[in-house]
């Protein structure tokens, strides 16, 4: 299971760089958000339980955000200067402010660039597959039943030595 998490860790952080396979490119620009997709796994009662934490906005950098409020003017500055932008008119504060709050009312009005196209960036889609789940399970599945086997081939000789 730890390397099965791993991996899909692993392959939402690349899908966030320059280097993944999202047509946004880079959408880690201050790397915080990428260093937030970790996991864990809990035992409990005999029970293995894995966990794939991740942003809490993680649904926005996988499908865009749609028209509504605005989005936090104080986020769109913080990402203003994540990515070294700076605002036609001149680097001063009052542009980069004026830049975000331009920003903030498009995506109010309209939606992020993501949600406008109606893609989704892979981060989740094609990391998180049913064929990969199906495959993990299988190996489990695969796993259990050799347990079983080697429990039974144990009973049998105990019953029947020699």
């Amino acid at each position: 299971m730890r390397d099965f998490l791993s991996e899909l860790v692993r392959e939402m952080r690349a899908r966030m760089s320059d280097s993944g396979a999202s047509p946004y490119k880079n959408m880690n620009a201050s790397g915080k958000s990428r260093k937030e997709f970790t996991f864990d796994i809990k035992t409990a009662g005999g029970v293995v339980t894995g966990l794939l934490y991740g942003p809490s906005h993680v649904v926005h950098l996988e499908r865009g955000r749609g028209p509504g409020k605005f989005p936090p003017i104080k986020s769109i500055l913080q990402w203003i200067e994540d990515k070294g932008i700076i605002p036609r008119e001149g680097n001063t504060e009052a542009n980069k402010k004026s830049l975000a709050f331009a920003i903030s009312k498009t995506m109010a009005k309209k939606g992020s660039r993501i949600h406008r196209k109606g893609h989704r960036t892979g981060i989740l889609s094609q990391t998180i597959t049913e064929e990969k789940i199906g495959d993990f399970f299988g190996k489990v599945l695969e796993l259990k039943r050799m347990d079983i086997l080697l429990e039974m081939t144990e009973r049998l000789e105990e019953i029947n030595p020699g």
